[in-house]
């Protein structure tokens, strides 16, 4: 196996975070995002007239996306375009549905959810000390470059000028960029053991 395909062995066993490259994400989106609403509704105890307005919003979006799915006539870009307005029109209903208090939890539970991601990804880090035999100095240059990527990813996201595709290709350079820094840090030899690392996860029954 070539340098290429190790480092990509590498990302999908540390399991860091990374919105651009978990491919599983994608297979997670359409029974998350149903999930994800009826957790939300959940947590920031909505009323019953807030549940009924976020059927109503969601289901407008849902028709939105459909017809504009269904439009041959318009090009690529004019697609984009239309996508992203009805996302941001999707987002706005959403900020003026909530009320000050709900707003202020949902921002709390964001810090939270970003606490506990940094926490786990700090356990995972010790594993993989543990089973590649890591040196002091490479745990610090991942440390840093968990970062730097972190930070990085997050001025994307809050980046209201770009459209969700230009984000996903900044993700997925972003992304690259790691892959190569990876390069730097690891040793062939523990490359290849990731590469084993991994193969024996893949064969493992999913419970």
């Amino acid at each position: 196996m070539d340098m290429k395909k190790l480092v990509a062995s590498l990302f999908s066993v540390v399991l860091i975070v990374s919105v651009s490259q978990a491919q599983d994400r994608k297979e997670r989106m359409h029974h998350g995002k149903r999930h994800h609403k009826e957790m939300l509704s959940k947590d920031l105890n909505f009323s019953e007239d807030q549940k009924k307005q976020l059927k109503d919003i969601n289901a407008t979006v849902g028709k939105q996306m459909a017809e504009l799915k269904k439009n041959d006539n318009i090009t690529v870009k004019e697609y984009r375009n239309r996508k992203e307005t009805i996302r941001k029109e999707h987002k706005q209903k959403m900020q003026a549905l909530l009320t000050p208090e709900q707003k202020t939890k949902m921002e709390k539970m964001k810090e939270e959810k970003l606490v506990k991601a940094k926490e786990r990804n700090q356990r995972q880090l010790e594993g993989m000390k543990t089973k590649l035999n890591l040196t002091d100095e490479q745990v610090s240059k991942l440390n840093s470059s968990h970062e730097a990527f972190a930070t990085k990813a997050k001025e994307i996201r809050s980046n209201q000028s770009m459209t969700s595709d230009q984000k996903k290709e900044q993700f997925k350079a972003l992304a690259e960029k790691r892959k190569e820094e990876a390069k730097s840090i690891f040793t062939s030899e523990q490359l290849e053991k990731m590469k084993e690392m991994h193969k024996d996860r893949r064969s493992k029954p999913v419970k």
